[in-house]
């Protein structure tokens, strides 16, 4: 149902937010609107298992990459911050950038980061003014 868009699916998607954060990114993967980031923002949590958090983390990036509309920071700095998977967190110092709002704090902390993708990102000649904080 996530690959469909309709009012019905995101209708869904929103309700099971506080009760299935998996199955709720599922089925906003593409249909999240721009005003559903900060409800996103708001049921997030931590996981205990690293399984689960890089489940959610994953969904994080796939509905960021997929969905033109939510272009939220928040979500991709959780993703940043909580994912134990560098490929993911690589994803959304991209996708920040792409969107001229990658936290200064970040490129410069991406510059000396173990994965070689993040450090590439953040050592390019567009990152050498951050467009914002």
């Amino acid at each position: 149902l996530g690959r469909l868009r309709t009012a019905a699916i995101r209708a869904a998607g929103l309700e099971l937010l506080h009760t299935d954060i998996d199955a709720a990114l599922a089925l906003l993967r593409r249909n999240a609107t721009s005003e559903d980031g900060p409800l996103l923002v708001d049921a997030l949590c931590l996981f205990d298992d690293a399984d689960d958090q890089h489940g959610v983390v994953s969904a994080l990036v796939k509905l960021l990459n997929d969905n033109g509309s939510v272009r939220e920071v928040p979500l991709a700095m959780y993703v940043y911050e909580h994912s134990p998977c560098m490929h993911c967190r690589e994803q959304v110092v991209q996708l920040m950038d792409q969107w001229g709002d990658c936290p200064a704090w970040v490129i410069e902390e991406g510059r000396h980061d173990a994965s070689k993708g993040i450090r590439n990102l953040c050592l390019r000649p567009s990152q050498t003014r951050p467009a914002s904080k």
